[in-house]
């Protein structure tokens, strides 16, 4: 990575902590210029930026952070053009979901509502297991639009879906949305869910063998030796 694009970064965070959020913009842009001038064209995905460029500025979060500031800016169709290029530049995986994700986002900001939900519902025939996805096509339809949620809900938050850390976010949503909606029942559906933890990761017991000798007490508590009980 060159020291040009690593002052364009680090120059724009320290424009952003002080709240010069346009100043930050305008470093950034010069910085992804930079980024797709060394990129040379190679088309490469996002999980192979750290790689090629090195981890220590974590490049996928700062192009994350531009669209972000984009949008609480308010600049809507900035974000926009930026998300839809930055999907042009780098190779198609689920990497690019979260740039799709803000475009979605910004079409229901500047209230461009059919718009918004073709491309959260294209994205959903692509992803229909996405729970990023579907939290942010539901968060949006909220606000913009509760009609379609319960229909959303039903088709791709269904009740067999695991509760786990993923997950909890969702189906709290879903209840929240449904209880606005005045569908109580299946508020109460989706707020009783079993709550089972996924046992991925955890840590096992570790089981001690405990040496008995054979004149030793039985470990079973009959009180006999163990040569004359279980050791037998």
């Amino acid at each position: 990575m060159s020291n040009k694009l690593a002052d364009y970064i680090n120059n724009g965070y320290e424009k952003l902590q002080q709240n010069e959020s346009e100043q930050a913009l305008a470093l950034w842009q010069k910085g992804y210029s930079e980024l797709k001038k060394q990129l040379k064209n190679d088309k490469i995905s996002l999980l192979q930026l750290g790689n090629q460029f090195g981890h220590q500025l974590r490049l996928g979060n700062w192009l994350k952070q531009i669209a972000n500031v984009y949008l609480k800016n308010e600049q809507y169709n900035e974000a926009i053009s930026y998300c839809q290029d930055i999907s042009k530049t780098f190779k198609k995986d689920k990497y690019l979901n979260d740039f799709q994700i803000m475009t979605g986002k910004a079409l229901f900001y500047k209230n461009d509502l059919d718009q918004a939900n073709e491309h959260f519902k294209t994205l959903l025939r692509l992803y229909p297991n996405d729970l990023n996805i579907i939290y942010a096509y539901l968060h949006c339809l909220k606000t913009y639009d509760i009609s379609q949620c319960k229909a959303i809900i039903t088709r791709y938050v269904p009740l067999t879906l695991e509760y786990n850390i993923e997950s909890e976010t969702l189906f709290q949503l879903c209840k929240d949305i449904l209880t606005e909606l005045d569908e109580t029942q299946l508020a109460k559906e989706y707020n009783s869910v079993k709550k089972v933890q996924n046992d991925f990761g955890k840590r096992k017991p570790v089981s001690k063998k405990v040496k008995v000798g054979r004149n030793d007490p039985c470990p079973c508590g009959s009180g006999k030796k163990y040569k004359n009980c279980c050791g037998r």
